[in-house]
């Protein structure tokens, strides 16, 4: 092999060197894994902390906390806003964030926040709790603040209507014992990877992939 030919071999496989280098990195940069869970939920609050609490915004201050699935690893992150307000966090992967411009951090489609309901689930259909009044109640804040959830472990809880459906919903909990106490219901439970949400009262927060979502 003459030294010319030599030469354009090594150019050619340094440059697939550095891309394979190039890409590892990007892999890596990428994924959730490469972050502890201290790190995601202070990545979360000084994210939230750029976008909900600059200058005019009806928010004073926010708080961060990791809600665990059943297997106790970190599902979803709520920001409690004060004096009102909560918003859920879902880390994805963001592999293709060039493409699609969507992140690690995606925003429950529930924000700006909006009033919810404790209900319960009769016969298949929703239950709504109402007042001394007979009004249907409203909460603004998430249902773990308005447990008075302080110090526990918080959960989320996937649940999905049938074995087709691909998009979860989420009880969101804490552990009585062996059970949960569903927190939009009130209900103590039994909880299974697979069950269905049309047996049990959810918190309804949707991830929607788009850039508006984007923490």
């Amino acid at each position: 092999m003459s030294n010319k030919r030599f030469k354009i071999h090594a150019c050619v496989a340094a440059g697939v060197f550095l891309l394979a280098v190039g890409l590892l990195v990007l892999y890596l940069s990428a994924s959730p894994a490469v972050y502890s869970e201290k790190q995601h939920l202070s990545r979360i609050r000084k994210r939230a902390e750029e976008r909900f609490l600059d200058e005019g915004s009806e928010f004073t201050d926010l708080e961060v906390y990791p809600l665990y699935n059943e297997a106790e690893r970190l599902e979803l992150v709520l920001i409690e806003f004060e004096p009102y307000g909560y918003v859920y966090v879902q880390i994805s992967n963001n592999y293709l964030k060039w493409l699609t411009r969507v992140g690690m951090y995606m925003l429950s489609e529930n924000h700006p926040p909006e009033p919810w309901s404790p209900y319960r689930k009769v016969d298949g259909k929703e239950e709504y709790f109402l007042d001394e009044n007979g009004e249907r109640i409203y909460y603004t804040d998430s249902q773990f603040k308005v447990a008075g959830i302080e110090n526990e472990r918080r959960y989320a809880l996937r649940v999905y209507k049938d074995e087709r459906d691909k998009s979860p919903s989420w009880i969101p909990a804490v552990k009585r014992d062996e059970q949960y106490l569903n927190l939009t219901s009130g209900e103590l439970f039994d909880y299974k990877p697979g069950v269905y949400s049309d047996s049990y009262a959810t918190m309804r927060c949707g991830f929607i992939p788009k850039p508006d979502f984007d923490l």
